[in-house]
């Protein structure tokens, strides 16, 4: 019975391993993307696009200098992104090859044509500030409903020696051994 029941248990959390391991796989369109678009006869022009991807239906906007354009219609099927855009953009077609972290294809509004290339931004992560926890803390403690008093006695790391000496953290001074 204990056999059993370690079986069940196990298979439930494989089961659940690989469910939240597929569902995390799921969505690597969403995200910005930056790179060119190219015309014939005219300089490249860098634009930026962003995206999200919820179920299949895709939404954001693309940017290009100040301007901006939102997406008023964007589908995925078969590696294939095709995005429309609304306000002056909307008679133009966006269709891109998706591959990886690599969207390429052509920009097309009537006679005009434009090659474009975007690559996914990198998230940028922001550095963790450190925090300086060193010096003398005083604390009130519940030991069941008897308070007390507790103190703890953090050692400055550029401290000379660290068993040499202790640093109030209110004044910012040495404390007396």
């Amino acid at each position: 019975m204990k056999q059993t029941h370690k079986l069940v248990v196990a298979s439930i959390a494989v089961l659940m391993f690989l469910v939240t391991a597929a569902y995390g796989q799921g969505d690597t369109l969403s995200g910005k993307y930056e790179g060119t678009a190219k015309s014939a006869g005219s300089p490249d022009a860098q634009i930026a696009l962003e995206l999200k991807n919820e179920n299949g239906k895709i939404s954001g906007h693309a940017t290009h200098g100040p301007a901006t354009l939102e997406i008023s219609e964007g589908t995925v099927a078969d590696g294939k992104l095709t995005i429309k855009f609304a306000g002056a953009a909307k008679d133009g077609v966006l269709t891109l090859k998706v591959e990886g972290d690599k969207l390429t294809g052509e920009w097309v509004d009537g006679s005009h044509k434009m090659t474009v290339e975007l690559k996914k931004a990198a998230v940028a992560v922001a550095a963790a500030t450190p925090v300086n926890l060193s010096g003398q803390w005083d604390a009130v403690a519940d030991a069941q409903g008897q308070p007390g008093r507790a103190a703890s006695d953090q050692r400055r790391e550029d401290a000379p020696c660290p068993c040499a000496r202790r640093w109030s953290k209110r004044t910012g001074r040495r404390i007396a051994s």
